[in-house]
């Protein structure tokens, strides 16, 4: 393990000598190696060419995987997942990212179907699910309404009885008001249903609801009445009433200890989840003012106190609406110890140990790890105070523990060290200025570093300011890896704290819990974690059993499976529990597979069932707004004068219908229905089956090709009977004889050998398929059959650019309205540290913010912006 070197100027040393316990030092050095060893935890970041999208668009993105400890990237999970998730915690939709060129990557696309809103995208690998998803990764983004959907202003008045009107004012996507129009509505609280009114618009494009405050409606969703004019549904999520706060007080170390003074760090949070400006003063129980506090930095803040034995305190606070509230502080202690620390100046910090009133002075360890990285431990005594040299320490969030040698934890404190302001990666355009249409080259030069150049690499995001709005406080893959994923907690403006000032930053280290894992357990359990629930994913795989029709195991049953679209035949023998798993090749999403399970002896009367994969539940939290936030109806309807209009500061174009729907590409589904159809060397549809020339079905079979029927007898190729599979079910050749012709959906042949083993002997002459109209067409269908779509990697699309260098591309009267104009989700420099990368630039004129992210294999997180402009 990398030992960091620190230097230590002891204040006091008469206070703080102490006999160094070589043994316990040992111990926990072990605990900290073997655990790391044990759980190699891993981190992950996902890097997006923007954050707001419409519906049809592609996601498009980079996941970076790292090791939790060393921040190298991770060698572990080959498969990550990503979830698109809305603000009622469903996922829209999950895809699988295998590992390629030695990177994640990919695409997520966005359904034409898709409501307007806010949305997150949660992102993890099999391996983290047995830790908290505390360490998923997280990034909200925002949905846009596409051309064809509804833009909904929304407004809300309470009266004096505390009766609420929500007016939803709705608006065409041509600009024109959605008026008399008949939709059905319900109202929600949470998940509950309060009320369903079918209700009209009024001629303004109106819908108003009335209902009690008490009812708390929080979310309406809307379709169409009857599908007309066409079918729509959309929910919209309403803002809050009321606005509300709560305060908390977090006393450094961790307790209130009585007798000495203490710093008392405080988060005020608004009940929409956003932090709050807020200010008060501190009375004892003789209600005499002791103290004063302030925010200082999005809702938090700090303050000192002598607290004393016996007493008690509290805190009037005022909120920004004016509301008065009373909150009580922690209770002080008579007993216990305490760890401080402050900034002295941008490298050094100032440690020290108190104790309370009535406390002993015991000999304690003074333990200090960053990411589990262990950096040093000594003996002190209350009392102690030291500086500590920050410099030779990676950036990070470094955990400061104060515990006796049986290893309880009295006190504990985080410092965020800030990382070092190398600037490790040069960008560098052709230009400043570009015209329409022209090509960009920009020149990519890692400086020198302890990484090596070609075994690192680099996404690139190029996006016009004018349709995707910039945050410089949102998260990029420095802040998130060197701070957020150590944190508990909402936390607003992440980006930001990477290289805020030290008193900021400090107070979210006041403020935020540890995530990683409890050292004091750690030290109980000797290092040793609990088996994983989990293993790592290092394939695909699919698991199931096979059991007979009273769910009793069949142990030795055997398991067929095909798999059309890639041709994959095998069998696969299940074990004494009858239990089956099916691995060794790779297979993209939406796979077909066909299976059919057979007794150890042959027979067929045996059911399979497929695992669902455990995917974990969302718990994502979402900020709402209040009411009063919202843009007014005139600024709303204003927006529609011209050819765009602006929604959360983004400029959205208003494109022709048909434009749209040119650029749309629809999903190419299998939907012929039936049983084993996909197996069928031959089929005829309905459509292809002229059923009034026809009297009986063996003049039907006679259209499939090399089937042959002679005197109500069939054969394929002129071989012997063949297998009738009648809507799943083997049947007789004399039960065919009485189906009619106008009950048949579709009719089949099976010649192939290789997928007729589905069947063992019995199918060794061919089958022979008929689908009726009154048939099953589920997943099951005939003893022991099942087919079933498993989650497969996501094969990722091809990000599209036009190719202005050709004239005819050139001169097109189209109109490029790209909002990404480049995405290249991997590029790698050279052995002297540098790449080159081109593009176009689109229509509209804007300046382009060009954005990379990557990850050094030392571990060190890359994260660059530069601006160009597009005249």
């Amino acid at each position: 393990m990398k030992r960091f070197s620190i230097v230590f100027f002891i204040l006091l040393s008469s206070i703080c000598q102490g006999q160094t316990d070589n043994a316990f030092e040992e111990k926990l050095q072990h605990c900290f190696t073997r655990y790391n060893e044990q759980s190699a935890q891993e981190k992950i970041y996902l890097h997006t060419d923007k954050s707001v999208y419409t519906p049809g668009e592609q996601i498009w993105l980079r996941a970076y995987l790292a090791d939790a400890v060393t921040h190298v990237p991770s060698r572990l999970s080959r498969y990550v997942y990503v979830e698109l998730i809305d603000q009622g915690n469903k996922v829209c939709k999950r895809i699988q990212i295998r590992l390629a060129d030695s990177c994640f990557f990919g695409n997520i696309e966005l359904p034409l179907d898709l409501n307007p809103g806010n949305y997150a995208l949660q992102a993890y690998s099999r391996w983290m699910q047995n830790s908290s998803e505390d360490f998923f990764f997280r990034k909200y983004i925002r949905i846009l309404p596409a051309a064809d959907h509804l833009h909904i202003h929304t407004n809300q008045q309470t009266d004096s009885n505390d009766r609420i009107t929500t007016t939803l004012t709705l608006m065409n996507g041509n600009g024109t008001l959605c008026s008399g129009q008949h939709f059905q509505t319900t109202l929600f609280h949470g998940s509950k249903i309060v009320k369903n009114p079918f209700i009209r618009s009024n001629d303004k494009g109106e819908l108003k609801f009335d209902y009690a405050g008490r009812d708390s409606i929080d979310r309406i969703e809307l379709s169409f009445a009857n599908d007309k004019p066409r079918k729509y549904k959309t929910e919209v999520y309403l803002p809050l009433q009321s606005p509300d706060f709560s305060l908390q007080f977090f006393p450094e170390g961790g307790s209130l200890l009585a007798g000495i003074r203490q710093v008392i760090a405080f988060k005020a949070v608004g009940n929409n989840g956003i932090s709050v400006e807020t200010g008060g003063f501190i009375y004892n129980s003789k209600n005499k003012p002791v103290g004063a506090f302030n925010t200082t930095h999005l809702g938090m803040g700090i303050f000192s106190l002598f607290p004393k034995n016996g007493e008690r305190y509290y805190a009037l606070a005022t909120g920004p609406g004016g509301q008065e509230k009373k909150i009580d502080l922690p209770v002080p202690q008579a007993k216990g110890y305490t760890l401080s620390l402050k900034h002295q100046d941008e490298h050094t910090i100032r440690l020290s140990v108190e104790k309370a009133i009535d406390s002993d002075t015991l000999p304690l360890y003074l333990v200090l790890h960053l990411r589990g990285q262990l950096i040093t431990t000594f003996p002190v005594k209350p009392g102690f105070i030291g500086t500590m040299d920050t410099q030779s320490l990676p950036g990070g969030i470094l955990h400061c523990l104060l515990m006796n040698t049986e290893g309880r934890v009295f006190s504990q404190r985080l410092c965020f060290i800030k990382p070092k302001a190398a600037n490790r990666l040069t960008i560098l355009s052709d230009k400043k200025i570009y015209e329409r249409r022209e090509k960009v080259q920009l020149s990519l030069q890692l400086v020198p570093s302890a990484a090596t150049f070609t075994e690192s690499s680099f996404s690139i995001s190029v996006t016009n300011d004018s349709q995707v709005a910039r945050d410089s406080s949102s998260e990029n893959i420095v802040s998130y890896l060197l701070l957020h994923s150590d944190l508990k907690g909402y936390i607003e403006s992440p980006g930001s704290y990477a290289y805020a000032r030290p008193e900021e930053t400090d107070l979210l280290m006041l403020t935020h819990g540890w995530t990683r894992f409890d050292v004091e357990e750690l030290i109980q359990q000797k290092g040793k974690v609990l088996p994983p629930e989990y293993p790592v994913e290092l394939e695909q795989q699919i698991r199931g059993q096979i059991t007979n029709t009273n769910d009793k195991p069949m142990p030795n049953a055997l398991l067929r499976v095909f798999v059309p679209s890639l041709m994959t035949f095998g069998d696969v023998k299940a074990d004494e529990n009858g239990k089956f798993l099916i691995r060794g090749f790779e297979y993209p999403d939406t796979t077909l597979f066909l299976v059919r399970g057979y007794k150890e002896s042959g027979g067929k009367s045996v059911k399979v069932t497929v695992e669902e994969p455990v995917f974990p539940e969302s718990h994502i939290f979402f900020p709402r707004k209040y009411a009063f936030e919202s843009t007014s109806k005139d600024n709303f309807l204003d927006n529609f004068k011209d050819n765009y209009y602006m929604q959360d500061g983004i400029k959205v174009y208003m494109l022709e219908e048909a434009v749209v729907k040119g650029s749309r590409k629809k999903q190419e589904e299998w939907q012929e229905t039936g049983n084993y159809t996909e197996l069928a060397d031959y089929l005829l549809k309905e459509e292809d089956l002229p059923k009034e020339s026809m009297n009986n079905i063996y003049q039907m079979l006679m259209r499939l090709p090399g089937v042959f029927v002679s005197n109500q007898k069939v054969s394929i190729r002129g071989g012997g009977s063949p297998l009738f599979i009648v809507d799943g079910i083997e049947m007789d050749e004399a039960f065919i004889a009485n189906i009619i012709p106008e009950n048949v959906n579709n009719i089949g042949v099976i010649k192939d050998g290789g997928r007729l083993s589905m069947w063992g002997m019995s199918g060794i002459n061919g089958v022979i398929l008929i689908n009726t109209k009154f048939g099953t067409t589920g997943q099951s269908a005939g003893p022991g059959y099942c087919r079933f779509r498993p989650i497969g990697c996501l094969i990722p699309a091809e990000f599209y650019m036009p190719d202005y260098d050709d004239p005819a591309v050139l001169a097109s009267s189209e109109t490029d309205y790209r909002s990404t104009v480049y995405w290249q989700p991997i590029v790698i420099p050279d052995s002297t540290g540098k790449a080159i990368v081109s593009f176009f630039t689109a229509d509209l004129p804007s300046t382009y913010t060009i954005t990379v992210e990557g990850l050094l294999d030392n571990g060190e997180a890359i994260h660059q912006e530069i601006r160009i402009e597009r005249n």
